[in-house]
């Protein structure tokens, strides 16, 4: 069974904690795609992290300036965080870690109303195939606290991100229990499910 692990807020705060991650993941030769705040980047450490990732074959996408929800940014300044962001992502994202687009893409496709999980794999790959023609890079943005409005949406759609969400989150910030996540998490993944953790 394939699906797609993300993990929300990175780099965490606590460069530490960051560090045992990214170790984990290299143990269990996991790649993950991380949405990055770019504001959590503030140390030299947090810096020497971030290419650590990259060079071990994880990837990046947007998850804003700040982890707080974008819905009451005007256009303007949403856009100007959104390109803050992304500039910041683009900095630490090597070309030698980017991963297959195709099944990243596939793997990172939210669940549409009314639709199996395969069909809507299929119709990534296919808009993925047709963006590439234009941008070889397929941006990802994550609205932090899932909360995204038309203004948000129209400014996506002009800068031609995918606006991802996730089907199956166990709320970990809130329960301190790993065995109960990773139960949680194993029981509502389904092919192409895309699991959210958060990195703090």
């Amino acid at each position: 069974m394939i699906v797609a692990l993300t993990i929300d807020d990175a780099p965490s705060i606590n460069a530490g904690c960051f560090r045992k991650l990214l170790d984990i993941l290299r143990k269990y030769h996991v790649k993950v795609t991380f949405f990055i705040i770019s504001g959590h980047i503030t140390t030299e450490e947090h810096r020497d992290l971030m290419i650590q990732a990259a060079n071990d074959g994880h990837f990046f996408a947007n998850h804003m300036t700040m982890d707080t929800p974008s819905i009451w940014f005007s256009r303007d300044e949403f856009k100007g965080k959104l390109k803050e962001c992304q500039k910041v992502v683009d900095t630490y994202q090597l070309s030698n870690a980017t991963q297959n687009l195709d099944d990243e893409c596939g793997g990172l496709l939210r669940k549409r109303r009314g639709k199996r999980r395969e069909d809507n794999i299929n119709d990534m790959k296919k808009s993925t195939r047709k963006k590439e023609k234009d941008d070889p890079r397929c941006k990802f943005f994550r609205p932090p606290s899932a909360m995204q409005n038309f203004t948000m949406a129209s400014v996506l759609k002009e800068l031609k991100y995918v606006s991802v969400l996730a089907d199956a989150y166990s709320g970990d910030p809130a329960i301190d229990d790993a065995s109960f996540h990773a139960s949680y998490l194993y029981d509502m993944a389904r092919p192409g499910s895309i699991l959210l953790v958060t990195s703090d």
